[in-house]
Formats: structure tokens, C-alpha cells, sequence
């Protein structure tokens, strides 16, 4: 299986997390909780998925296009 490695700044992590974060509205007032490396992994598994599904059913419905427009009436 293959890896990918995603490099960036130590200055920028704490915001990543931040911004990857959920809302712990169990407390009064609601705190927001930094999202963990493994969760990031998740969001990001999820994005590349589902981008790769919608252009492989993009590239399936050109062909299907084509092949219709190729037929003679």
C-alpha cells in the first residue's frame, strides 16, 4: 500500500488542529478541542476518496457521452 507524507511548517500545526477541531459543547461554555493527527489523517483519507470517486465518475460519464454521440441515428 502505498503512503503519503504531508510536510509543514512547525509554526502552522497548532492552527491545522485548531481549524480540524470540533466544539466539547458538554461544558459551560462550549470549548473548542484541537483535533488529533489521527483524525487530520481521516479528514484527509475522506477528501482524497471522495475526489478521486467524482472524477473517475466524471471520466465515466465522458465516455459514456462520446460513445452515445458516436452512435448513428
Amino acid at each position: 500500500m502505498a503512503t503519503f507524507s504531508f510536510t509543514v511548517p512547525d509554526a502552522i500545526v497548532g492552527r491545522i488542529l485548531a481549524a480540524f477541531g470540533s466544539w466539547d459543547i458538554t461544558t459551560v461554555p462550549p470549548v473548542r478541542v484541537p483535533a488529533t493527527p489521527a483524525e487530520i489523517r481521516g479528514v484527509l483519507k475522506n477528501l482524497l476518496k471522495s475526489t478521486t470517486l467524482e472524477y473517475e465518475a466524471g471520466q465515466t460519464a465522458l465516455a459514456k457521452r462520446d460513445e452515445v454521440n458516436a452512435e448513428i441515428w
